[in-house]
């Protein structure tokens, strides 16, 4: 008889008795994982996704996977995107157990006041965010982050060079071309 004991890093023991009877006799152990896994997938809507890179942030520290090793317990989780509301949340990791963060972030918003003028003079034309009319200039409301941001007349369009910013509203004063 004759006994065996594996051990490693992250996992639980594994302990057996075997009686050797033959050669190349085979002796097999499962060592358990002491972690789980947290695997980050949110749902994010729009052609936005492709103007920014998602960022994970597990107990202050980033992190570059999106299924994501943790030693079981509770853990703090940001999840954010420069177009997209952050997500912060906990979560409890059980030992060799997977929990799964797919929620949909909505598209973060930030204010915009834009006034257009030419040659000096303030001008009303169409102001389209993302494609969609929003009214004209001088235009004063919400904008989602990472909008594209149109001025249309009748035989002519030219964009804004904005970046609304979360939470806060931005001023910007376009001179047409």
């Amino acid at each position: 008889n004759h006994r065996f004991i594996a051990s490693r890093e992250r996992y639980d023991d594994a302990e057996t008795v075997v009686d050797i009877t033959e050669n190349n006799q085979k002796v097999e152990l499962t060592l358990e994982p002491n972690f789980g896994w947290l695997e980050v997938n949110p749902v994010l809507g729009g052609s936005a996704v492709s103007k920014g890179v998602l960022s994970i942030m597990v107990d202050g520290k980033y992190v570059r996977k999106t299924k994501i090793k943790l030693d079981p317990g509770i853990h703090d989780v940001r999840v954010s995107h420069p177009c997209y509301d952050p997500a912060e949340f906990k979560v409890s990791i059980a030992k060799n157990k997977t929990e799964i963060f797919d929620k949909t972030l909505p598209r973060g918003k930030g204010g915009l006041e834009l006034n257009v003028v030419y040659k000096g003079e303030p001008q009303a034309v169409a102001v389209l965010i993302d494609g969609v009319d929003a009214g004209s200039s001088p235009y004063v409301g919400e904008v989602p982050l990472c909008a594209e941001v149109l001025l249309k007349g009748k035989d002519w369009t030219e964009k804004v060079a904005v970046t609304p910013k979360w939470h806060e509203v931005v001023q910007k004063t376009h001179k047409l071309q």
